[in-house]
């Protein structure tokens, strides 16, 4: 279980990671974003909740997909911005619980982990 949950985790970093870059590419090539859901305000509330306030980190472009294996479950990744984190600055959190209702929020990347509690 413990794998799988690593290996979707992994999984979600790459997936945001290429849609970011190819959002800063020059338009040549047309993305489906049709799997990428609308984020909740809860859901961001969550995420700035589990910032470390001493960072005085903000995130901006936060974009959701839901996980196909869990049914409550959703990958959230967001820019983050603040003193000495440069623009490729990414964390991505999994998210339990609708989307409205959101529960437990657990770091995935190093990111994420390096910013929040």
């Amino acid at each position: 279980m413990k794998r799988k949950v690593i290996f979707l985790g992994f999984f979600a970093i790459i997936l945001l990671i290429s849609l970011m870059t190819l959002m800063d590419c020059s338009g040549k090539k047309e993305v489906d974003y049709s799997w990428v859901e609308p984020t909740s305000n809860s859901q961001i509330e969550k995420i700035k909740y589990r910032i470390k306030k001493e960072t005085s980190t903000e995130i901006w472009e936060v974009y959701n997909i839901k996980s196909k294996d869990f049914e409550n479950d959703h990958f959230c990744a967001t820019k983050l911005s603040g003193l000495g984190i440069t623009d490729d600055c990414i964390g991505v959190w999994a998210i339990s619980g609708d989307k409205n209702n959101p529960s437990m929020v657990f770091s995935v990347n190093w990111v994420a982990k390096e910013f929040s509690d």
